[in-house]
């Protein structure tokens, strides 16, 4: 522990978290700690770092009907040039939401990121699947359920993602989940609506999205997960892919009656990053 070639050495205590890697930059060489569960992070000298904190992505959510919704991407918090003490930090590492549920918040640092929004299987589902990004827009299926017209997506929470998609609303289709770099996109008939994408980040030295909103179901033309591990619904007979773990990407919307179900969030990932003295 300590000072080796005039870069900081931290440690990380317990069987959680995981070895180190480091990678050069220009004139900079970076050490990189990456949390795939949750775990401690020991600092035994003070030191200046960047870290990425990502929460769990938000479930898709699925309905008879067919007008499941894309689940939005976990809340994502990036610091640069951050100076941590001496100590011994606590990190929690969010699980990505079930089908219709929330996802986990993620923390470290006195920071939270929180959960992504769980997508809607119905517009009157709509008030409830805020998050760190919004879940996506339900859509209704007859006159009965208040005819033709737009709802909005779930709110994201600020700083840390987008909103959900919006939905026209007589029709079979669900609106795409917020990701941390774009709204969820609009779905509508039978067409539902493309994950919002995820930000792209280098932390880690290689570039890598993520925080990506899930796809939302449709009965002819599913929509896409977005780039960060968002979770894609191709159509009404192909089984969706879930929200891909450690991106905190949201899972997909589904049907109950098709072959293309919901699917769960991808599960967070806290990344910490120092460098030079």
């Amino acid at each position: 522990m300590g000072v080796h070639g005039g870069y900081y050495s931290s440690g990380i205590s317990g069987s959680m978290g995981g070895p180190f890697t480091t990678y050069t930059s220009g004139s900079e060489t970076y050490r990189v700690h990456t949390f795939l569960s949750s775990g401690t992070f020991k600092v035994d000298y003070p030191v200046r770092c960047d870290y990425l904190i990502v929460a769990g992505g938000g479930g898709g959510s699925e309905n008879v009907y067919d007008d499941g919704a894309g689940g939005g991407a976990g809340g994502l918090i990036y610091t640069e040039s951050s100076s941590l003490s001496i100590g011994t930090y606590s990190v929690v590492v969010g699980a990505g939401g079930a089908v219709h549920a929330y996802g986990s918040n993620s923390t470290a640092f006195s920071l939270t990121a929180i959960g992504g929004g769980r997508g809607s299987n119905h517009r009157s589902n709509n008030p409830y699947n805020s998050g760190g990004s919004g879940g996506g827009a339900g859509g209704a299926y007859g006159a009965s359920d208040g005819g033709s017209g737009t709802t909005a997506g779930g709110a994201a929470t600020a700083g840390q993602g987008n909103a959900g998609g919006s939905n026209v609303y007589w029709g079979y289709a669900g609106a795409g989940g917020g990701g941390a770099g774009q709204i969820g996109q609009t779905g509508g008939g039978t067409v539902g609506g493309p994950g919002g994408s995820g930000s792209l980040y280098y932390t880690t030295g290689t570039a890598t999205y993520y925080a990506g909103g899930g796809g939302g179901y449709g009965g002819t033309s599913g929509g896409s997960g977005g780039p960060g591990g968002g979770g894609t619904n191709v159509n009404n007979t192909t089984v969706t892919t879930a929200g891909t773990a450690n991106t905190g990407g949201g899972g997909a919307g589904g049907s109950t009656d098709r072959t293309s179900r919901a699917s769960v969030g991808g599960s967070g990932i806290v990344i910490v990053r120092l460098g030079a003295l």
